[in-house]
């Protein structure tokens, strides 16, 4: 028993040790934990005396992201913190086999490629997010580096060039949403995608539903003719543009895939007994404007439109088991997919 208790000891010593602790500032809350999609911004290459910049240069890049659609309808989904992870060097590494001595690693010339800036110290920012913010869902990381560079995949990665928030909108496309590039990233990333394929006919692309919609087409890569994009001028393209059709129909796809609309339902018991009449009530995240759409119905039959919340008739009932059932329907017109 005393080896026992002695081994448990040194494991909660060891967790003490490495267990990194660091301030966090809420750019944006609009409820509660459980209920939302969080987004935490890292902070690279800022030292101790400049992590007030990265709290501004964090708000820089949110307030541009929300400013964009679809993301701005689907705000209050969101909420936004920033972790002040200090570093003792400020910038970026110009190539991964020298880095410096800041907190994540990040470097220009990750696999050759000048401006694909990519944090490479993966040990580091799982230990951060698990000791800090576990909780997160999109992770970012903001490089107090002035040049131009940025990276998808799963942490998304800006620097602070005049681009940054731009930078931060397309690599987000990539790393929250899934989207591949739209202009011609090279073969090795090149897959059937929902903004790219090889499918040419009209009847079986997977956009059709939008083609001939906002100058949405089936339009080969001048560099591959075999790949195809959905739109010649989307921000998965061009930094500054719009969100075509296809790529705004996945990111709100995703973020009504990673939340939940019913923020709570009264009464909570699912399977109440009924004697008298009953207001039954459910509480909503809506976007702005508010495209949801709400039906109740009584064993299949539709007693209510349009409103969230139903007073249930106990005369109304048929003897023995009852089913009464709300429906929530996002009518967005930036969804097509049926």
């Amino acid at each position: 028993m005393r080896k026992l208790l002695l081994t448990i000891t040194i494991i909660l010593t060891f967790s003490s040790v490495f267990s990194q602790r660091f301030d966090i500032d809420t750019l944006s809350m609009t409820g509660p934990i459980d209920q939302r999609i969080n987004m935490v911004f890292l902070s690279d290459g800022y030292q101790a005396d400049q992590l007030g910049k990265f709290i501004t240069d964090a708000q820089w890049m949110m307030d541009h992201l929300f400013a964009k659609s679809p993301y701005g309808a689907y705000r209050d989904y969101f909420n936004c913190f920033a972790i002040k992870v200090p570093s003792e060097v400020s910038g970026a590494a110009n190539d991964p086999d020298s880095l410096i001595n800041n907190y994540f690693g990040s470097t220009f010339n990750y696999a050759g490629i000048w401006r694909l800036v990519v944090p490479v110290r993966t040990d580091r920012i799982n230990r951060v997010l698990a000791d800090n913010f576990p909780a997160y869902d999109q992770v970012f990381m903001i490089v107090n580096d002035t040049r131009y560079g940025g990276s998808g995949g799963n942490i998304a990665t800006s620097t602070v060039h005049t681009d940054g928030p731009e930078i931060c909108i397309h690599e987000l496309g990539h790393s929250f949403a899934g989207l591949s590039d739209e202009y011609w990233a090279g073969p090795q990333y090149a897959r059937e995608n929902s903004n790219m394929t090889q499918q040419k006919d009209t009847a079986k692309v997977k956009w059709k539903r939008w083609l001939g919609y906002r100058s949405t087409g089936i339009y080969a890569h001048q560099e591959s003719p075999a790949w195809c994009r959905p739109h010649q001028n989307c921000e998965m393209r061009f930094l500054y543009s719009s969100f075509c059709p296809v790529c705004q129909e996945e990111i709100v796809n995703t973020i009504l895939d990673r939340s939940n609309p019913i923020l709570s339902f009264s009464p909570t018991n699912s399977n109440p007994g009924v004697s008298s009449d009953t207001t039954f009530s459910v509480s909503l995240l809506a976007p702005k404007p508010n495209t949801q759409k709400t039906w109740w119905e009584l064993n299949r039959n539709e007693v209510a439109m349009q409103t969230s919340s139903y007073r249930l008739a106990a005369n109304t009932l048929a003897p023995g088991m009852n089913v009464l059932t709300c429906f929530i329907l996002d009518t967005t017109s930036l969804i097509r997919n049926t």
